[in-house]
């Protein structure tokens, strides 16, 4: 009987097993189908033409941008089709022999740019980057092309007219009375206009690159002119309107307006000047309109205005359309207020106050707001502007957009504060957890005591949790003040996520959060692992707590490359973070959960220090990198850890 039951059940185990095993390559097929999704989504949605051919130059795949550059309404429709079916046979010829060269030699195209006309639609040049490759099997072979095709021709176009506004400077600079000229930091010269070279004797201007007022001038005029540009380069502080006295080269004295202006790099440093030089000696009759071109042409990156008495706007240049988002035509004739805020009236009266009075104000920071809306930090240098009577009408504004500098300050007196208390939590740290080893020592005794009373010894094992949770409160203090330790091996972050996840899968489970997977490999990381385990499972943490009774939780992992980083995001649809909390997020002991969340959340049952996040943000910042975050309110949030790679 027993061996019949057997017999019966035999046949059931393994129908039972081969089900689970259909079931099993059902989803593997489900998932292999949604990642071919995806993926053909992406290729479908880019603006580049993306296909594929097969050995004989046939159409095997494309996406939507190259079907539609080739006249198609579908990819579909693409297929099967080579070169000679859709470009005259000269073009289609070149195509094909370049590819056969490409099977013979193995070199492959990367970002030819070439100029091409399509047939298709208009017959203008337009200007393709191309790259080709080989298209291998699993097994190596190669069995056909893959390409993708960008259209650069605005780029080439922005390029050509780069050119011809290049050549217009050269052009406009070369008509111009004035004497225009860059030097470098050693008075030599780098650039001059046409005007200049001939006042100094010299056939083209290029005669004066590399030489100095020592070479041109007497040696005391020379000096006087060397002392005027150190000061600005040791100052920073340009010089506007000096009227000097100097010498042409046939030996007569003339009368110069003089504007020599620092030229500073995005470090700040000043790289040399710009000068201007404008004989008035007779033409003082054609100061004011001399004296506005000046001002107007001594930068071309700040934003400078023109402004009237009435402050009206009068001349706006391309630089005032970068820094404030308004166009010429949207602001000439308008009244300043358009771009500043209305809380700054009260000051805008005082600096008109001053320049009235003559007055000129450099290094005035304030703000102004843009056409979003959008509240900047500027640098202000103003100027008033007289007619020929010497009367003020008008003032010259120049701002210098200083917002990014502002934030650079901002996160460096952040990260000295995180310092000093990162140096001051160690010490705490240390000095508590002498004190928690006694507690947990006395109390690992007196549990080991057997005629200690049930109560008593209930009591103290709970003393023991609260002491092993202040240990732990600790620990992470010091992790505040530690230094970056170099690991012992090689870390890819894609592997960290893969080994640490399966440990939160009960939990993800339990929470009905789906988890997308988008790991590329990354590069390997010189770094401590028990570090880098703590800061994933801190972001990974944080993450599912934001996702509590949430309608979606949907938790995204991704990891890759960018220039210079390793790059690992948590992406979640979770509860977010409101904006006035955003720059106090890696601040020590600072949290939303536990008794801090409005009661009756799901945050408030959480508990949490606030620790994790500032350990984590002074940990990676000791080995170069740095987390980022996105997040809105009610929408979810984007934490992202980038960490230099070798």
């Amino acid at each position: 009987m027993k061996d019949k039951a057997a017999k019966q059940e035999r046949p059931s185990r393994e129908l039972a097993r081969a089900l689970k095993r259909i079931r099993e390559l059902e989803e593997a097929r489900q998932s292999l189908e949604r990642e071919r999704s995806v993926l053909r989504t992406l290729i479908d949605n880019l603006q580049d033409c993306v296909y594929a051919k097969d050995l004989q130059g046939r159409f095997v795949a494309a996406n939507l941008a190259a079907a539609r550059q080739l006249g198609f309404a579908t990819s579909e429709e693409l297929v099967g089709k080579s070169d000679f079916d859709l470009f005259p046979p000269e073009r289609a010829e070149r195509c094909h022999a370049a590819e056969q060269d490409m099977l013979r030699t193995g070199e492959e195209l990367h970002d030819h740019e070439g100029p091409t006309v399509d047939e298709n639609k208009d017959p203008q040049e337009r200007w393709v980057s191309t790259t080709k490759t080989l298209l291998r099997n699993a097994h190596g072979d190669i069995i056909g092309f893959v390409g993708v095709g960008r259209d650069i021709t605005e780029r080439k176009r922005a390029e050509r007219k780069l050119e011809q506004e290049r050549a217009l400077f050269s052009t406009v600079i070369d008509n111009l009375p004035d004497h225009i000229y860059l030097k470098d930091r050693e008075s030599r010269f780098v650039l001059a206009n046409k005007p200049l070279a001939l006042w100094m004797g010299a056939a083209a201007p290029e005669e004066l690159v590399g030489k100095t007022d020592h070479d041109l001038f007497p040696q005391e005029l020379a000096d006087k002119f060397r002392g005027d540009e150190l000061q600005i380069i040791e100052s920073g502080q340009s010089k506007i309107n000096l009227e000097e006295t100097t010498q042409s080269a046939s030996g007569s004295i003339h009368s110069v307006l003089t504007t020599k202006i620092p030229i500073i790099d995005h470090e700040g440093m000043v790289t040399g000047i710009v000068g201007i030089g404008r004989d008035i000696t007779e033409r003082r009759q054609t100061e004011e309109k001399n004296i506005r071109l000046a001002t107007l042409v001594e930068s071309s990156l700040d934003a400078i205005v023109g402004l009237d008495m009435n402050r009206i706007v009068t001349s706006w240049n391309k630089g005032a359309e970068n820094v404030f988002g308004y166009t010429a035509k949207e602001t000439i004739g308008k009244l300043s207020s358009l771009f500043m805020p209305p809380e700054l009236d009260d000051e805008a009266r005082e600096l008109r106050g001053k320049i009235m009075r003559g007055e000129h104000i450099e290094g005035f920071e304030t703000q102004r707001r843009r056409k979003d809306g959008t509240l900047i930090h500027v640098s202000l240098a103003l100027s008033p502007i007289r007619n020929t009577d010497g009367e003020v009408v008008g003032t010259a504004s120049i701002a210098r957009d200083i917002t990014g500098q502002k934030a650079i300050q901002a996160q460096i007196m952040r990260a000295q504060r995180l310092e000093s208390l990162g140096t001051l939590a160690g010490g705490i740290a240390h000095q508590f957890n002498n004190i928690n080893t006694v507690v947990k020592g006395y109390l690992d005794v007196l549990l080991q005591s057997g005629d200690l009373p049930d109560k008593a010894r209930l009591y103290a094992r709970e003393a023991l949790k609260g002491v092993q949770r202040a240990v732990d409160i600790t620990d992470r203090l010091q992790g505040l003040s530690g230094t970056a330790q170099s690991g012992e091996g090689a870390f890819r972050l894609d592997d960290i996520v893969r080994s640490l996840l399966p440990l939160f899968e009960k939990r993800i489970e339990a929470q009905g959060v789906t988890v997308i997977l988008d790991l590329l490999e990354t590069p390997p990381l010189r770094i401590n692992r028990a570090q880098l385990d703590f800061i994933f499972a801190s972001l990974l943490t944080n993450s599912l707590d934001a996702l509590l009774d949430r309608p979606l939780r949907v938790l995204t992992l991704r990891s890759g490359s960018v220039p210079g980083y390793a790059l690992l995001e948590l992406e979640d649809t979770g509860c977010g973070i409101p904006s006035e909390n955003l720059s106090r997020l890696f601040t020590p002991f600072f949290t939303t959960k536990g008794e801090w969340a409005p009661m009756h959340t799901s945050q408030s049952q959480i508990k949490g220090v606030g620790l994790s996040l500032a350990v984590s943000q002074s940990t990676v910042s000791q080995y170069g990198g740095r987390i980022e975050v996105e997040s809105e309110a009610g929408t979810g949030s984007t934490f992202r850890l980038l960490l230099p790679s070798p």
